[in-house]
């Protein structure tokens, strides 16, 4: 069903790059940009909080991530749209992006083009980063769905269980099903980045985000960084980066909220940075995380603002974990592999460890026990991506 409007949208970029006037193509990417934004504004399709991200359906399934891959191509290499549009196509049409959202890569990468050696090469050398994303996002991520209750509660410590566990489940599950799309990709021969570098191994907000949903970063600073900040500077271009970022995910009070908040923390993070105030920058990290999750997964204005009231109230830090109750059962050894995993990250770049890409998770042996684990542990398929397919 995606084709009816992704297929339409990528012939209608490819005609509007043969337009001759240069200040109209540079407007044009703006436009498939804030496409999913406007249709947010008129209730067409739902924001991605993280608990409605499959709310479009029919016409408009999988809309928010080929507009966003159009809006990225149009303004990064037009020749290449001109020169290889069916390439360009292929590329829009990739159904692996409704899950995952846009692997930015290069138009003329060669699609699968190679013989069958090379085929079963790339298999052995991707296997462990799939085996890796199937046990991240189909293992440990559901797991974490039992805190879900304690979004329910206004009591404090109950708000920030649930901010620093909802976080984990966001990460475990988008950057898994990141990591399989990854590894398709790969397979068939298309070069793209990884969408995830071990985020919580950054020591500041602003290295956070550079390892956190790498694709939509890499589109933003397409679109927005690299053309503002030469005009109004650094601060106000990060602004407007985190706003445009918040119109994507949701046209809202709440998203407007999480942008203006997370701006006023990078560059808080970037002035502590320079000042070389460590300590500070990793209490802002933990904070700057955990608010800004608490905010990304709440729709109701008037709920979010009791929340924040009930944060920043010193007198009334209690939990009513108990009277909430859970839905489902605990399991705890991936709650601890899960913790475990978050240590690693946190401590590997404090004591030179090799912390790119989770080197050790992928050895063979690692990938083995974990291959293992997936096939005693597994319990049906819960194809839940947290992005849904909006």
């Amino acid at each position: 069903m995606y084709l009816l409007l992704s297929l339409p949208l990528s012939l209608l970029a490819i005609l509007l790059t043969s337009l001759k006037n240069n200040n109209v193509i540079k407007v044009i990417p703006y436009l498939f940009f804030f496409t999913c934004p406007i249709l947010t504004y008129f209730g067409v399709i739902g924001v991605l909080t993280g608990f409605n991200g499959t709310y479009a359906s029919g016409l408009y399934f999988g809309i928010s991530f080929y507009t966003l891959n159009i809006a990225y191509h149009l303004s990064k290499s037009t020749d290449k749209i001109k020169s290889r549009p069916f390439n360009f196509i292929l590329n829009n049409i990739n159904p692996i992006y409704l899950f995952t959202g846009p692997f930015p890569n290069q138009i003329s990468e060669k699609l699968n083009k190679n013989n069958f050696k090379i085929f079963i090469k790339r298999l052995r050398i991707i296997n462990s980063e799939l085996i890796l994303g199937i046990f991240f996002s189909l293992i440990l991520a559901p797991s974490l769905q039992v805190f879900f209750r304690l979004k329910e509660s206004l009591e404090t410590l109950d708000i920030v269980l649930f901010g620093i566990t909802f976080e984990l489940y966001v990460y475990f599950n988008f950057a898994g099903f990141s990591m399989i799309a990854w590894s398709i990709m790969k397979l068939f021969g298309i070069n793209v980045k990884r969408n995830f570098n071990q985020p919580f191994s950054a020591k500041s907000m602003v290295e956070y985000w550079q390892r956190w949903h790498i694709s939509l970063s890499t589109i933003l600073k397409e679109l927005f960084f690299k053309n503002l900040k030469v005009r109004i500077g650094l601060f106000s271009t990060v602004f407007i980066v985190f706003c445009a970022s918040a119109l994507w995910h949701g046209v809202s009070i709440n998203f407007l909220i999480w942008g203006i908040f997370h701006s006023i923390i990078w560059c808080t993070s970037y002035y502590l940075y320079k000042k070389d105030f460590k300590l500070l920058n990793y209490f802002l990290l933990f904070f700057g995380v955990i608010i800004g999750r608490i905010i990304f997964s709440e729709i109701n204005t008037e709920i979010l603002l009791i929340k924040v009231k009930s944060l920043f109230n010193i007198f009334n830090w209690k939990m009513n974990f108990s009277n909430i109750g859970i839905n489902g059962k605990l399991n705890q050894s991936n709650i601890i592999i899960c913790l475990l995993i978050i240590f690693y990250e946190i401590t590997a770049s404090k004591f030179s460890l090799y912390n790119k890409n989770y080197f050790y998770l992928r050895t063979p042996i690692v990938s083995t026990i974990i291959l293992i684990y997936i096939v005693l542990f597994f319990h049906g398929l819960k194809f839940e991506p947290i992005y849904g397919v909006r």
